[in-house]
């Protein structure tokens, strides 16, 4: 990661297949509109989803390269 960033959100989820990729097109879309890439970042927190949520959060990572930090908690915390 840079040392340039100047922005961090935090997307908690839980359970968010259906909605998860709109919600990074649109956070990546408002923030490039704005700012160079390498001035934010995206930190997802799935809090034990059942569902794809973490590996649909994963590619979309991997297809974009956005500077992302995935954590994954096992069981939902909360």
């Amino acid at each position: 990661m840079s040392n340039n960033i100047q922005y961090s959100i935090v997307i908690p989820s839980f359970n968010e297949e259906g909605s998860v990729i709109i919600l990074l097109e649109k956070i990546r879309s408002i923030f490039l509109s704005k700012v160079q890439a390498s001035e934010f970042e995206i930190v997802f927190v799935d809090d034990g989803s059942t569902d794809n949520s973490y590996f649909l959060v994963e590619n979309w990572m991997h297809n974009t390269k956005m500077q992302m930090t995935l954590i994954r908690f096992r069981t939902n915390r909360g």
